[in-house]
């Protein structure tokens, strides 16, 4: 299912807090926040993690807890099982 316009928008959102929580770039945060919600089900994961030095194991728990801030932040209306559905639907 292709993520909406709207929901794009949340997740880059969220990213964003993450980066600035964590004062860090977009594209790290992207990574943390990927690495949070990936459960080695997306195609991207399978084929291509390892050439990526992709390990989901990598988050840290201050990591987990910022992207868990940022998504109660953001989609407080959604679950964190919910939320993290969403991020990997809009980054895989």
């Amino acid at each position: 299912m292709q993520a909406t316009e709207d929901e794009v928008k949340k997740v880059e959102e969220i990213i964003a807090k993450i980066a600035q929580k964590k004062k860090t770039d977009y594209v790290s945060a992207k990574r943390m926040a990927h690495k949070y919600v990936c459960r080695g089900k997306c195609n991207w994961y399978k084929t291509k993690s390892k050439q990526a030095g992709f390990k989901m194991q990598d988050v840290t728990p201050s990591q987990a807890k910022s992207v868990e801030e940022a998504i109660k932040e953001v989609v407080s209306d959604l679950s964190l099982k919910q939320a993290s559905r969403l991020i990997h639907r809009v980054i895989c």
